[in-house]
């Protein structure tokens, strides 16, 4: 599915998997749609995230570490270019904890 990040889907609990691809520098207020889409994944969800090194991409990072998702691995990516960019992959809190309710 492809949707306006600004208009948001209205599908809790439903996807297990979303990605943001270059693409949460572009959108006014992108806390909001992190945490909108949040809400989209499935408990086991996870959520893609990639960015170029730039300071709006350091600043974004930030505010994305204060949703507490647990980080399940980062990785740098260069092209000859001299183009960088961070991915990094995060499971919903929500498998965390039913992780630990199993224990």
């Amino acid at each position: 599915m492809v949707a306006d990040a600004a208009q948001g889907v209205q599908a809790d609990g439903q996807f297990d998997v979303i990605v943001f691809n270059e693409s949460l520098y572009y959108i006014r207020d992108p806390a909001a749609v992190f945490a909108r889409c949040r809400q989209s994944l499935s408990p086991q969800g996870i959520m893609v995230v990639c960015m170029f090194r730039t300071y709006l991409a350091r600043q974004l990072w930030k505010k994305l570490r204060a949703f507490g998702m647990e980080e399940l691995t980062t990785v740098s990516i260069s092209n000859e270019l001299g183009f960088s960019s961070t991915l990094r992959v995060y499971a919903n809190s929500r498998l965390t904890a039913r992780a630990a309710d199993t224990r």
